[in-house]
């Protein structure tokens, strides 16, 4: 079996990380094997994390340039292995790792993931892959309950979330790592749809299990960003038809009485003039989740 490096996105989660490492050694990693990536975290974060896990590499960006910048920093140090990619609130159930390696040992798989539940409800799924269908990106599985996944032991998906990702040596020197002009949102299924174009199955493993609690999209970025993965990912007239969708969407949004909605109209309005003008991502993330524009993704 070809050897593992796994690569854990760290940004201020400290000491909720923890759980993260643990359930990863628990499934039989060696701590050797193992780098987080940390995405300018404060330095208290920092401290507490090497102390309490020495065994570990960890590798401290200067600042925070987004998911995959940080992931393919990790990547990096992992030159000649197949990589484990997981964010710092995955948490991995007893077994996964080696039902995604087992899976990555056939030579016609390039990408593999995990059920992805709710670690709150972890009897109900909430992303079992990705699909492309009549213009929409969408997770498979949303709300499902786990036992009626189970039943085969994968399924052939068009992406996986970014949140666990086991991906081959191999195939990753072939396409490419992650594009770090997404900063947050798509870039993983940038590179899955980049992997299955070149001939590579990308598959959830449905025997295997992660939980995390996804958040809330920031507004502007994720209509930016989706636009941007159809205009690179499937076609310039994927993406107008889109952005005429958002605009009729937007157009409803900002008629509301209900302020809440109408922001959400604005901040995806902001998103549309973003992909068009080519707005930095970053700022586009600041301006929906209203923090720092040095603090933020990962």
């Amino acid at each position: 079996m070809r050897e593992l490096g796994v690569v854990i996105l760290h940004h201020d989660r400290w000491p909720g990380v923890r759980d993260t490492i643990a359930a990863t050694i628990a499934d039989g990693v060696d701590p050797t094997s193992i780098v987080v990536v940390d995405n300018a975290s404060p330095s208290s974060a920092l401290e507490a994390l090497r102390a309490a896990c020495p065994e570990i590499r960890v590798l401290a960006l200067p600042g925070n340039d987004g998911y995959a910048a940080g992931m393919n920093a990790g990547i990096r140090v992992w030159p000649d292995r197949d990589v484990l990619l997981l964010t710092h609130d995955c948490v991995l159930e007893p077994g996964a790792i080696s039902l995604l390696r087992t899976t990555l040992d056939d030579p016609t798989v390039g990408m593999a993931g995990p059920l992805l539940c709710f670690r709150s409800q972890p009897d109900v799924v909430w992303s079992a892959g990705g699909c492309y269908r009549d213009r929409r990106i969408t997770h498979d599985g949303y709300r499902v309950p786990r036992s009626t996944l189970t039943r085969a032991t994968t399924a052939d998906v068009d992406w996986l979330d970014g949140a666990c990702l086991m991906v081959r040596r191999d195939v990753l020197d072939s396409v490419g790592a992650f594009d770090e002009r997404y900063f947050l949102y798509f870039e993983e299924t940038d590179l899955a749809f980049r992997v299955r174009r070149a001939g590579h199955r990308v598959v959830c493993v449905q025997t295997a299990a992660a939980g995390q609690e996804p958040s809330a999209r920031p507004e502007a970025l994720f209509v930016r960003n989706q636009l941007r993965f159809l205009q690179r990912q499937v076609s310039t007239h994927a993406a107008v038809r889109q952005a005429a969708h958002e605009l009729r969407r937007i157009a409803r949004l900002t008629l509301s009485r209900d302020p809440a909605l109408r922001r959400r109209g604005a901040l995806a309005a902001r998103g549309v003039v973003g992909w068009m003008w080519g707005t930095d991502p970053r700022e586009l993330y600041a301006l929906s989740t209203g923090g720092p524009r040095a603090r933020t993704g990962g």
